[in-house]
């Protein structure tokens, strides 16, 4: 059964993502959904974060994420304390096999409680 990667926003609310220590994430995976990839998990490692940038390794994922199309919109999801959160996000190649990610303001646990 495929995973959605976004919960249904009425029956879960969101929050900002200002309120969350994005540190935390750095050394971590997270999982990478794309409308270029549908159905396409493609996993990552944090490198480094820094207000609402999230620096990410691209050369995972069979480098599939060096072939996602520059600036679009993509849905990252990560465990956070023990949350499964999902962010939207932008998505910015560089050279030398990283990404930037460009969090949105909102972030929708995928669990309700």
């Amino acid at each position: 059964m495929e995973q959605q990667p976004i919960a249904n926003e009425k029956t879960v609310a969101e929050f900002e993502a200002l309120k969350l220590e994005l540190a935390e994430l750095v050394g971590h995976d997270i999982k990478i959904f794309t409308d270029q990839m549908p159905g396409k998990e493609l996993r990552s490692k944090v490198l480094a974060v820094q207000d609402q940038l999230l620096q990410i390794l691209s050369g995972g994922a069979g480098n599939l994420i060096d072939n996602l199309v520059n600036n679009q919109s993509i849905v990252m999801q990560c465990l956070y304390r023990g949350e499964e959160l999902a962010i939207r996000a932008r998505i910015k190649r560089l050279g030398g096999g990283r990404c930037h990610l460009y969090l949105e303001e909102k972030v929708m646990p995928l669990r309700q409680r």
